[in-house]
């Protein structure tokens, strides 16, 4: 086997790749072996795809950019992790490849080369600095200079919110080969042409013309359910129903006859990045099913946090029992154990059945008091006496006087 780089070998019939973690190399599947290239100790390609090698254990990477005949690698001494087309600055951060709109020296140095090396390309690094100033609104976040589309973003923090990273909220992605005359936005993240949808800026391999928004993220054609810009595998697309559907929602959650179905960010497959999916609940039942915040949800059989089982919640006794801003995140608790909304149990001490919050100082259940503010289990303190003096922090048991001052908790002696 012959090496093409550190990470990349052939044996005249296929391109194997390695990276750190493998104890064998493996075949680069459908890989065009003429045009197959490497360009740094990341990132390769051929006339039809770029592949990213991880340096943390995660294999290989394939990804396929908007305009692949645009695209242009930088050299090594440049940027080992970055590449172009007409439309997009991308980075490749170990992880998955992400848009990349960060504003600092770096990517004015990126800017420059270009502009040295690529002066009469059409690409966004040539685009005057006060074209998108000339814009017209069309609507949503859509502007137009007549002839083509742009999307505005707002510096989202989504894995598939194309500026993922970036560090100021105007800027602009153009919607390739979308036609202005039949072009009309959906909502703020879809929109369409007689011949296209798009995600954002993204061109999606949806039907445009049954292609149609059900709410926020969720749209619909012939083919099925769409959450997040891309299609999902629901069992009953009839009988589909949203349970929550706010961006601003940590997680969403929906059902059909069969399944409910909640959005997960996970890796899209073996060669692909990750993405805001929508996925079954495992032994999840759509009659019982309740949304308690936008974190936890539970059903007959089960407690979700995220959407993954609370494997030892009790879901019959499973119960919100906090929100701020008495508490600092929502609490629940059951039978057994108190939860906090990141997922944890607070302290092992701690008893569900009993557990009681007094204020947003204090909780305390039959055999601990508990401080809030400090998330401690206060083992010195004596429950069977222990007394809320006011809303302030002070509290006292049989020998001391509690107070909450400077982030932690104060005792004094009785006289």
């Amino acid at each position: 086997m012959k090496a093409i780089s550190n990470d990349f070998w052939t044996d005249g019939k296929n391109i194997f790749y390695q990276n750190y973690g493998m104890k064998n190399p493996k075949i680069i599947p459908e890989v065009d072996m003429e045009s197959f290239r490497v360009h740094s100790c990341y990132l390769a390609s051929d006339k039809n795809r770029i592949y990213a090698q991880s340096s943390m254990g995660e294999g290989l990477q394939i990804f396929f950019p908007e305009d692949r005949e645009s695209i242009i690698f930088f050299p090594q001494e440049i940027s080992s992790s970055e590449f172009v087309d007409n439309y997009n600055l991308y980075n490749y951060n170990t992880h998955f490849i992400q848009f990349d709109n960060i504003a600092n020296e770096h990517k004015a140095k990126l800017i420059n080369w270009l502009k040295t090396n690529y002066p009469d390309k059409e690409g966004w690094w040539n685009i005057n600095s006060t074209f998108y100033d000339q814009l017209k609104l069309i609507a949503c976040n859509f502007f137009t200079d007549g002839k083509r589309v742009f999307y505005k973003f707002n510096g989202e923090r989504t894995y598939d919110y194309p500026t993922y990273g970036c560090r100021h909220n105007d800027f602009y992605l153009q919607l390739k080969n979308a036609d202005i005359k039949t072009f009309h936005p959906l909502n703020s993240v879809y929109s369409k042409d007689e011949n296209n949808v798009y995600f954002y800026s993204r061109k999606i391999p949806a039907d445009s013309s049954s292609f149609q928004v059900i709410d926020e993220l969720f749209a619909q054609d012939k083919n099925g359910i769409w959450y997040n810009g891309r299609i999902a595998k629901i069992e009953n697309p009839n009988t589909f129903e949203i349970i929550s559907s706010s961006k601003d929602n940590k997680c969403h959650f929906a059902k059909d006859q069969f399944n409910v179905y909640a959005s997960s960010s996970v890796k899209i497959d073996k060669f692909s990045g990750y993405a805001d999916l929508l996925l079954p609940l495992k032994n999840s039942d759509p009659t019982t099913f309740t949304e308690i915040n936008d974190v936890w949800a539970k059903d007959k059989n089960n407690v979700y946090w995220f959407g993954k089982i609370y494997k030892n919640a009790d879901a019959k006794t499973f119960e919100k029992i906090s929100e701020p801003p008495l508490t600092w995140v929502d609490y629940a608790r059951d039978k057994n154990n108190v939860y906090i909304a990141n997922g944890q149990t607070v302290k092992k001490g701690l008893q569900g059945k009993s557990f009681e919050l007094i204020n947003e100082f204090w909780a305390k259940d039959n055999f601990v008091v508990y401080c809030v503010k400090t998330a401690r289990v206060m083992k010195s303190i004596d429950v069977k006496t222990f007394k809320v003096l006011d809303e302030k922090g002070k509290a006292e048991d049989k020998n001391f006087i509690y107070d909450f001052k400077d982030y932690s908790v104060k005792k004094q002696e009785k006289p």
